[in-house]
Parts: structure tokens; sequence; C-alpha cells
């Protein structure tokens, strides 16, 4: 089925009437290192040695370069820093959930900007969240029963496992409370790299989580199925 935020949340709705509103985000794209911009040897080394292994094993960039940290003595110290680089949720955009004409209108208006969608919502008891995963394998049928079975062993409950074009999603459909929302989190570092563990950080540091909703140029997104 092509990808629609608006059929996800109207399901999201329909499990759960209480929901008031659901937030959006713009954030930048993210920035790999790239060899020729690094300006000593070590470091040029240490970028094209996680490339490849990057390539053989799916890893995440930012863990294939990390890897790399202890195969020689001299290495580049400074990625340091951009290991630690964040991307602060500054603005959140409320929409009533059952606008669609409006989150259209605003996806199509940000059409070349990334936006995703926040785990926060309001409903008429307060703050809660939606749960989200961000695998990082490649999508085929040996790694969908994987994402399955992983949704279920972490009792997510119901919900949507997306193929984001280069791996899959999770957008479940069952609220949990703040509290919930971190300990599953927190519990699925336990799970990479099968789950893009630099995702999860941020998303802790966030206090929330975020997909992305709208599609790349290069990519197409499909809901694969609900569970």
């Amino acid at each position: 089925m092509n990808y629609d935020i608006n059929i996800i949340l109207s399901y999201l709705k329909k499990s759960n009437p209480e929901i008031e509103l659901v937030y959006f985000n713009r954030y930048p794209t993210q920035q790999i290192l790239e060899v020729e911009k690094v300006k000593n040897t070590y470091g040029r080394r240490q970028i094209e040695k996680a490339l490849e292994i990057r390539e053989k094993f799916g890893f995440s960039f930012w863990e294939s370069l990390l890897s790399t940290f202890n195969v020689d003595i001299n290495c580049d110290y400074s990625f340091f820093k951009d290991v630690l680089k964040h991307n602060k949720i500054e603005n959140s955009i409320p929409f009533n959930i059952d606008d669609n004409s409006s989150i259209n209108s605003f996806l199509l208006e940000s059409k070349d900007v990334n936006i995703a969608i926040l785990s926060k919502c309001q409903t008429n008891k307060g703050i809660f969240h939606i749960p989200f995963i961000d695998f990082h394998i490649k999508p085929g049928a040996i790694n969908l029963k994987t994402v399955e079975m992983l949704v279920t062993r972490l009792e997510y409950g119901k919900g949507f496992i997306i193929n984001s074009g280069k791996s899959y999603h999770f957008f479940g459909t069952q609220l949990e409370s703040i509290e919930l929302h971190i300990n599953r989190l927190i519990k699925l570092i336990l799970f990479s790299p099968i789950v893009d563990r630099n995702w999860v950080v941020h998303q802790l540091l966030e206090k929330m989580s975020s997909l992305r909703v709208n599609i790349g140029k290069k990519q197409k997104m499909n809901i694969v199925k609900y569970i």
C-alpha cells in the first residue's frame, strides 16, 4: 500500500479517540563526513574504512566509523565532536489529527525539507506518546520477519510496518505514557544494529521520538502491513 500519513493517523484516531493534536517538525538533512573534506590522512583513512564496513555489513555510518578506532593507534579523535552533534527540536507544529487538508498542505509546502511526526500527542487526558521504531536493516523477507518478532517481543501491540526505502519503520497505534516510551527506547539500544542506535540516543536526548514522514526524491515509502 502506498504510504500516506493520513491513513495511519485515521487508524491512530480510531484506536485512540481521545487524541486531539499531533505534532510535526522540520529538520535538517544529516551530514555524512566526506573524505575529501577531512584534512589529515588518519581521518580520511578512517572514513574510507567506515564506508567499506557500512557497505559490507549494513551498519550505520557512525557505528562503522567508531569501529575504526580499535584498528590503528593513529586515529582522528576530532570525530568525537561530530558524533555528539544533536539537532534539538526547537519548534513543534501542532495539527488537529482530523484535519487531513491542513496536514497535506503542510507536507506539500514543505516538500523540499525533511518533515518528521513527533511521538508526543495531545489528548483530553494530557500528553501521551505514539510508539516509534527506526530499524537499520535492509528491506527483505527475512528482515521483515525480524521486525515483526522484535515488535512482538517488546509488546508494542498493534501498528504499521513501513518500508522507508532503505529499511523499516514501526508506527504503533497504541499510545503510551512518557515513562513507558522512555523505557522502550532504552531497551531498543540492546537491539543494535537491528535498530538504529544513534536514532534511539537522539530520541532519548529529546525525551520523545520522531519519524520522517515525507518522501525523498530517491526513495519510495510503502506501508508493508498492519500487525
